[in-house]
């Protein structure tokens, strides 16, 4: 710690941590219900081992040891941090598009959602966006370009945010969300009524087919015995 050099390093270390790391390990802790990603934890807990190390052996060299810490640790913890949370939104929007690609079948879908068409496109438009910035943020980051790489998984983090208040513009309108279940019940009950038809259809079709083969062999079976009866009688006529 006498060393200046060493004390700058120490102070940028934790400065990274304070505000290139905690937030974004904050929202990626948040999007995983809340209980922090046991990888995010290994990194940071290995990052304060290097610094330990460091600061604590004398055989150590800490100005090494305290940039592993910086370059290693809490950039790989704040790269996937970017990437848990950035998951955790697309994965909510696949399954919010395919309720939104529902609603607008729905019958009066404009009339419960003023724009609706209109709004579910801005979805559409600002998934594929987040998709692009994050695929470019990743091939950033397979370069070994981790600084432009993070300034890319935060603007497709920014976007998540946006497209997730657009989403909640249908989600959070209680009616509209009665009625899409009123409608899915309904569509429930058509399946349901398809089927019943569907299996009467077959039903017939089956008992059709068994009758069409057996009759003609129950009359030739009878057509038989009638012969044998026949020429029995005229060989035997007393």
């Amino acid at each position: 710690m006498e060393d200046a050099s060493v004390r700058e390093s120490l102070a940028e270390t934790f400065s990274y941590y304070a505000r290139e790391l905690n937030d974004v390990l904050t929202v990626a802790t948040i999007e995983s219900a809340g209980v922090r990603p046991e990888g995010l934890a290994n990194e940071v807990f290995s990052a304060f081992h290097h610094i330990a190390r460091g600061l604590c052996l004398a055989e150590a060299d800490a100005q090494e040891e305290i940039e592993k810490a910086r370059s290693t640790h809490l950039k790989r913890a704040t790269l996937d941090s970017y990437k848990i949370a950035i998951n955790s939104f697309l994965k909510e929007d696949t399954k919010e598009r395919e309720l939104l690609d529902y609603m607008v079948l729905v019958e009066d879908f404009t009339r419960y959602v003023p724009d609706g068409l209109k709004k579910v496109q801005e979805v559409k438009d600002l998934s594929r966006e987040v998709k692009g910035l994050y695929a470019q943020a990743k091939r950033l980051e397979s370069r070994g370009e981790f600084t432009q790489a993070i300034k890319q998984y935060n603007q497709a983090l920014a976007r998540c945010y946006t497209l997730r208040q657009k989403v909640e513009v249908f989600t959070r309108d209680q009616s509209y969300v009665l009625a899409t279940a009123r409608e899915a019940k309904k569509d429930s009950q058509r399946i349901s009524d398809r089927k019943f038809t569907f299996a009467m259809v077959l039903i017939t079709a089956i008992l059709s087919a068994t009758l069409t083969y057996w009759i003609p062999q129950w009359f030739s079976g009878s057509k038989s015995i009638d012969e044998k009866v026949s020429a029995q009688y005229i060989s035997h006529p007393d």
